[in-house]
């Protein structure tokens, strides 16, 4: 077969644009640090980067739902901290207002204490993270202990925040085992145990400036200081359910954590380049257009002029 000078031009001219077109996807790998460009470049590559990417946001979906959940368990536990203070210091008073040797004028400076501590109570009742109620129960964003009706709108189920595909954890402490029986009559109409407490010290639990008659020493001993450390102690146990949850969550986020960091390592390794082999992938290429530039120069190098020589 004859070859013509226009066949090994033509020849030429590929094999130049060839040489010119993996240059320019190498360069493009540099700049952009990625082995890919579009889809077609590298399907397989591009699937599981995709699913990689998924992964790795949803991970960090949960940690963020983790640390959402561990900021309002931290909230949680220094409100009921605060709330066992002040049912040890009302237990304190009522040890000291049991004493038969007190007078009438002390016994009322206790009784008004105790008063400052219930109002204490409801503010600590009404502890809320970033605009969510913690004692509430589900009802996270209205206030639970309502000071106007005097009655507790609380609820006692969970919030459950996912931390995993199929795992929900509670995030939060229901008040109403905790509060209500503090701020609220029993069902048969058994006062709360502070205003028990203020009525057995001899004064109104509502205006503790005003006797109401004399002290019950005996029921503050037998029945008062009695349910304040079951009180206490139920403090106890749900500081202690706080805490397990929030260690549980603080164990899954160090678990999503680690899973993250290997799902990015896998997703680097999948779509980006190393950038030292690239490189000489580079060199090695332009040296070889180079030389295609060199060679073009001899073969294309007669011109019509010179045949007519």
């Amino acid at each position: 077969m004859r070859i013509t000078q226009n066949m090994m031009t033509g020849r030429v001219m590929t094999n130049l644009w060839q040489n010119m077109s993996e240059m320019d996807k190498l360069n493009e790998e540099i700049s952009s640090g990625k082995k890919f460009r579009n889809s077609s470049d590298d399907p397989a590559a591009v699937l599981a980067s995709m699913q990689l990417t998924s992964a790795i946001k949803t991970a960090q979906q949960f940690s963020a739902n983790i640390d959402q959940g561990i900021g309002l368990l931290n909230t949680t536990d220094g409100a009921l901290q605060q709330l066992g203070d002040v049912l040890n210091r009302v237990k304190e008073l009522a040890v000291q207002g049991a004493s038969a040797a007190l007078d009438n004028t002390a016994r009322q400076a206790i009784a008004s204490e105790v008063y400052q501590l219930k109002e204490q109570i409801k503010n600590i009742a009404n502890t809320d993270h970033g605009g969510k109620y913690v004692f509430a129960g589900t009802d996270f964003y209205h206030p639970p202990w309502d000071d106007t009706a005097q009655t507790w709108q609380g609820n006692g189920n969970n919030v459950k925040y996912k931390i995993g595909q199929t795992t929900d954890l509670p995030v939060n402490i229901p008040g109403d085992a905790i509060f209500k029986q503090l701020l609220t009559p029993s069902s048969s109409g058994q006062p709360p145990v502070l205003d028990q407490l203020i009525q057995d010290l001899g004064f109104n639990p509502n205006n503790p400036s005003q006797a109401t008659g004399s002290a019950n020493l005996q029921n503050i001993t037998s029945n008062d200081i009695t349910a304040l450390q079951a009180n206490i102690d139920n403090v106890l146990t749900n500081r202690s359910e706080a805490g397990a949850r929030e260690n549980r969550l603080q164990m899954s986020r160090d678990r999503l954590n680690e899973q993250a960091t290997n799902l990015t390592g896998l997703l680097s390794k999948t779509q980006d380049i190393d950038l030292a082999q690239v490189i000489t992938q580079l060199k090695s290429q332009e040296n070889t257009y180079n030389a295609s530039l060199a060679t073009a120069a001899q073969i294309l190098q007669p011109s019509l002029l010179d045949f007519l020589k």
